[in-house]
């Protein structure tokens, strides 16, 4: 559970973020361990749904422009130049990308701005780990179930995406993820994926007879921070040294692990500290789940 919800290994993460995922998911609130799994795919949310309605109220969104330099003024940012060349004036930035590629970006503001960076995060020390997912299409279904935890396997999410109405004939596929997957690094692709759909064979016996069509292993390198001992050292706030540059991403301090939660509230603290400088202060992160008198007598901060 940890390691899946960590993206880390046991011997490598942080004490405190484990007891976090324990505490909030099963005792400080009856709800905490509630899901939600979107109906839609993130594509149809995020591109279109949240697209659509930014775009409806005048905000410009350009997915082909790349952004090639930052360009400041003293302990601001006054314009950024795209790929193309283009130049295009900023009042307040919010960057979103992983520490991996900031440090750079930091380090060539830093040069040209003279600002000092003492007591900035030493974010080149923070490490990555990798998540995998084997997708695989079978001659017929394994299962109806949804999803799946796999316990002392190999696998540990099964994911079904052949959860709708089927056509006679169409392959049934399924996405098995396995996190902190570093020893997939040096194995062969087809092993892996003939590991991991035996392994779904022996957790399903009644689908032993079923066909492996075809298979594929893909590994994101670094598809998240790890929470190694130590991590709230090196994690950064949302207001950079650059008064008017936001940083968001799961990775900033959050409080809370690399989830796609930690990067939503990251967005909204740098939003609130955007509104702070613009006068406008107002609350956007939404508030925690509130603790049963029980949890908090068993478990006190």
């Amino acid at each position: 559970m940890l390691v899946s919800a960590l993206s880390e290994s046991l011997d490598r993460i942080d004490a405190s973020y484990a007891r976090k995922v324990l505490l909030d998911g099963f005792a400080r609130n009856r709800t905490g361990w509630e899901v939600l799994v979107p109906t839609t795919s993130l594509t149809d949310l995020s591109d279109k749904l949240a697209a659509s309605w930014l775009t409806s109220r005048g905000v410009r969104i350009d997915r082909s422009m790349a952004v090639e330099k930052l360009h400041p003024s003293g302990d601001c940012l006054t314009h950024l130049t795209t790929r193309s060349g283009e130049v295009i004036p900023v009042e307040e930035v919010i960057v979103a990308v992983p520490p991996y590629r900031l440090e750079s970006l930091l380090e060539s503001l830093l040069e040209s701005s003279g600002l000092d960076l003492a007591g900035w995060p030493p974010l080149a020390s923070m490490e990555t780990a990798p998540i995998a997912s084997v997708h695989l299409w079978f001659d017929r279904p394994l299962t109806d179930m949804p999803n799946a935890v796999l316990v002392d396997r190999l696998s540990q999410w099964m994911f079904n995406r052949s959860t709708g109405e089927s056509q006679p004939g169409e392959p049934w596929y399924c996405q098995v993820v396995i996190s902190a997957s570093r020893e997939l690094d040096a194995t062969d692709q087809e092993v892996t994926v003939a590991r991991v759909a035996a392994e779904l064979r022996q957790t399903w016996p009644a689908a032993k007879e079923a066909q492996l069509l075809r298979g594929r292993l893909v590994v994101e390198r670094r598809a998240v921070f790890s929470v190694t001992p130590g991590i709230d050292a090196i994690r950064p706030v949302q207001q950079s040294p650059i008064s008017n540059l936001q940083l968001a991403g799961d990775w900033t301090q959050t409080g809370w692990p690399a989830t796609m939660e930690s990067a939503v509230r990251s967005g909204y603290l740098a939003a609130e500290n955007v509104l702070q400088r613009l006068g406008r202060p107002a609350p956007l992160l939404q508030p925690d789940l509130p603790s049963v008198w029980l949890s908090r007598m068993a478990f006190p901060e």
